[in-house]
C-alpha cells in the first residue's frame, strides 16, 4: 500500500471524506501525511515499523491507519468518537506481524 492509499484510508475511516476512492482537499492531505509521518517517525524508533514510507506492507496497514487515527483524531475535530482507545490494540497487532526474534515488548500505558 502506498501512503497516498493509506492517507485516503484515514480521512475515510475518520469520516474525514466520504469513500477511501475520494480525493481529500489538498489541505487536509497535507494534515493527513504530517500525522503518517510522524506516527510512522514515532513508531520506527520503538521498533514497530520496518517498511518504506511507501510501502506498507498490505497486512500492516490496517494496524498502522487505526494507531495515526488515534493520534489525529482531535486535530480532524474527530476525538471522543472511539478512536483514541485503539491505540494500544494497534500497536499488539504491529508487534505480532513481526517474527517473535524481532518483536519488541510492547508495554501497556495505564491512566
Amino acid at each position: 500500500m502506498t501512503k497516498q492509499q493509506l492517507r485516503r484510508m484515514l480521512l475515510a475511516h475518520l469520516k474525514v471524506i466520504n469513500a477511501a476512492d475520494e480525493s481529500p482537499p489538498a489541505e487536509l492531505a497535507n494534515l493527513a501525511d504530517i500525522w503518517i509521518d510522524t506516527s510512522r517517525a514515532e513508531l520506527q524508533e520503538r521498533g514497530l515499523i520496518w517498511w518504506d514510507a511507501n510501502d506498507i506492507p498490505d497486512a500492516a496497514a490496517t494496524p498502522f491507519m487505526l494507531w495515526v487515527a488515534s493520534q489525529a483524531a482531535p486535530a480532524f475535530g474527530k476525538n471522543g468518537k472511539g478512536h483514541e482507545p485503539r491505540m494500544m490494540e494497534a500497536e499488539v497487532r504491529l508487534a505480532a506481524l513481526k517474527s517473535s526474534a524481532e518483536r519488541p515488548t510492547v508495554r501497556a500505558t495505564y491512566f
